[in-house]
């Protein structure tokens, strides 16, 4: 059996774990793995009322998370809800949907007019296309140091 749920501070080293498995998958080389600071972001994100990460758990194990984090937006004062990250491991990547729709509801709950998801390759872009998102900005980035 399948659920979704918000994460509380027992889950944080799950969270940890995932968000190894997440910068590795999706980021390698480009995004250090510091489990010190996501585990302190983790407690923020959870800790805060503007802001949660939902767990999807298959037969009691965690295996998936949506950050997200809603605030005012800075020229207009929209208010916007935003995913910070958002990994399923992939042998349970079918529940990715539950936590997406999971993450939609948590923004409406939030009174965001706006709802804002990363794509990190072509593929989630054309996902998120099909679901009625459109491209706003694009990310670019170079290591200077």
């Amino acid at each position: 059996m399948s659920a979704t749920r918000s994460a509380t501070s027992d889950d944080v080293e799950q969270i940890v774990a995932m968000g190894r498995h997440f910068i590795e998958d999706i980021y390698p080389g480009d995004l250090r793995y510091n489990p010190d600071q996501i585990r302190l972001f983790a407690h923020q994100l959870i800790a805060a009322d503007d802001s949660d990460i939902l767990l999807a758990e298959s037969g009691g194990d965690v295996v998936g998370m949506l950050a997200l984090m809603a605030y005012a937006h800075p020229m207009s004062g929209d208010r916007i809800a935003t995913e910070v990250c958002w990994w399923v491991e992939p042998q349970h990547r079918g529940l990715g949907m539950r936590l997406f729709r999971a993450a939609e509801a948590w923004s409406r709950a939030q009174s965001a007019v706006v709802f804002q998801m990363i794509a990190p390759s072509p593929e989630v872009a054309h996902f998120y296309e099909r679901v009625g998102f459109k491209a706003i900005e694009t990310t670019y980035q170079r290591r200077i140091a």
